[in-house]
């Protein structure tokens, strides 16, 4: 078979070639990096604090909270923090060698000096995936560091810059442009509902039990001891021992923080004898587990509480729509089941036992109501800070004036550098 051939037409002079490049000068090339929503960053999202070592120590992605990695690559590509603490900061490794993947997935990476007082770092690159993290021998074993996300964003291609500054056309915030002058706007509500992605990745999360984050202890009123925290959100089973039935009145209120950093707090009640309660909720972190007004107690009446094997999502605790597309476990398809869309969890047919890896592909609607007060602004454009491609490689990065909170959508239409 033979290939279909092109031509294009040549053009006959220099002058012709010149008369082009002029003509394409004048076309503005222009982008805009959006951000819907974006959670806030903490010092802790992709490792908490761990005590260095007198030994070269590498993190790769199986060593980093699996919420991490995902509110990482949510909104392209963002900067990472380093935070040095302990006991001697001075302990800490020289730098870290960050190794990942830009907003394009390209391979970059960096050395990144760390603090060695009680301080953060933040990386000049911004990265949508970690590959590895290498840090060199520390100087001793009294100093922590943890690894977290900052709210600097990578733009999705390279930022132009013009007379010294960037070259920003517009900056948006919750439906407003900010920073632009000129007279005050009228008020206006804006509603929508916007479908949004996502995937959640769950390495080896143990087995269902009923004693990791309050052990069996005998019923008696007040805030019980919180022995740990579940390895990842997931819904909590409380474990009620009253074989003679003896509990006529009594309540246990649970407070925590859901896998959406909503505030949750649920309450129970004891009474009906011997049994296992769920949490409606799934919980990243537990703050507390308070018994209240009991009565009938006696000797052999316990409570604990521990993890269940529904497991929650990284979702806002206001989105609604929860439909899991593809659930992977062990690198293998399954059926998806369990999904509870209230809860924004899954309990997967195959359960946890600390030996499986769970991936979940999911969407889920926001709705969003922009309200633009009436208000005048004066000075540069754009409110938020812009830093070049030359010292934020690969493109340039964005932080908004408004520290992101999982609340706010920003958009920034910028000039793309095409030279």
């Amino acid at each position: 078979m033979t290939s279909p051939s092109f031509s294009y037409p040549q053009l006959a002079t220099s002058g012709q070639r010149d008369s082009v490049a002029k003509a394409l000068s004048k076309c503005l090339a222009v982008d805009v990096l959006q951000l819907t929503n974006p959670a806030a960053g903490a010092v802790d999202d992709m490792k908490a604090a761990t005590a260095t070592v007198a030994s070269i120590v590498v993190w790769t992605s199986s060593d980093l909270k699996g919420a991490g990695i995902t509110k990482l690559a949510l909104h392209g590509a963002r900067a990472l923090t380093f935070t040095t603490a302990g006991v001697t900061p001075a302990d800490a490794p020289a730098n870290v060698a960050i190794v990942g993947k830009d907003y394009d997935g390209a391979t970059i990476g960096e050395t990144l000096n760390l603090a060695q007082t009680a301080a953060t770092v933040t990386s000049v690159k911004c990265y949508s995936e970690i590959t590895s993290l290498t840090f060199p021998v520390a100087d001793g074993t009294d100093a922590t560091i943890a690894a977290g996300i900052a709210d600097k964003f990578g733009f999705p291609s390279k930022l132009k810059q013009r007379g010294g500054g960037a070259s920003i056309l517009a900056e948006i915030e919750d439906g407003s442009v900010v920073g632009t002058g000129g007279a005050a706007a009228t008020a206006v509500n804006q509603s929508t509902t916007v479908k949004h992605t996502g995937y959640a990745w769950f390495q080896n999360p143990i087995a269902a039990e009923l004693v990791t984050i309050v052990a069996d202890v005998l019923l008696a009123d007040g805030a019980q001891i919180i022995a740990a925290q579940p390895d990842y959100p997931r819904k909590l089973q409380i474990r009620v021992t009253d074989g003679d039935s003896s509990i006529s009145a009594g309540t246990v209120t649970v407070v925590g923080v859901g896998a959406g950093g909503e505030a949750l707090s649920e309450v129970h009640n004891l009474t009906g004898g011997t049994q296992t309660i769920d949490t409606t909720n799934a919980f990243a972190t537990v703050t507390s587990a308070t018994v209240a007004s009991l009565a009938g107690n006696a000797a052999g009446d316990n409570i604990g509480i521990g993890v269940g094997s529904c497991l929650g999502l990284p979702i806002p605790g206001t989105a609604t729509g929860l439909v899991v597309h593809k659930t992977v476990v062990d690198d293998a398809d399954e059926a998806v089941a369990g999904v509870d869309a209230a809860a924004n969890a899954v309990d997967p047919t195959t359960s946890p036992n600390a030996t499986h890896d769970y991936g979940f592909f999911y969407s889920f609607d926001m709705a969003h109501t922009a309200t633009q007060n009436a208000h005048s602004h004066t000075g540069a454009e754009g409110e938020g800070t812009f830093v070049a491609a030359a010292t934020s490689l690969p493109y340039g990065a964005y932080t908004p004036s408004t520290t992101p909170n999982g609340a706010h959508d920003y958009a920034v239409i910028y000039e793309r550098d095409v030279s």
